[in-house]
Parts: structure tokens; sequence; C-alpha cells
């Protein structure tokens, strides 16, 4: 489990979070591709 730690990333939107996260999911099954990458929002 990754934490986004504050004060670091208190200026850092949700939606980079979310991107982020996804990005450094261990599970192959559930980390983003990069076509999904490349479509979030």
């Amino acid at each position: 489990e990754f934490e986004f730690d504050s004060p670091y990333w208190d200026d850092i939107s949700d939606s980079a979070k979310d991107f982020i996260h996804k990005l450094m999911c261990v599970n192959v099954e559930e980390r983003y591709t990069c076509k999904q990458a490349l479509a979030h929002p």
C-alpha cells in the first residue's frame, strides 16, 4: 500500500494520485496498461 504523505502531496490532485496509484500497482491484473494510462483523465 502506497501512502501520499502530508505535506508533500497536499497540493496534488486526487486524479493525479489515482493515476500514480494505478501505475504503481503490484498486481499486474490491476495495473494500468499503456493504453489505460494514456486515457486517464
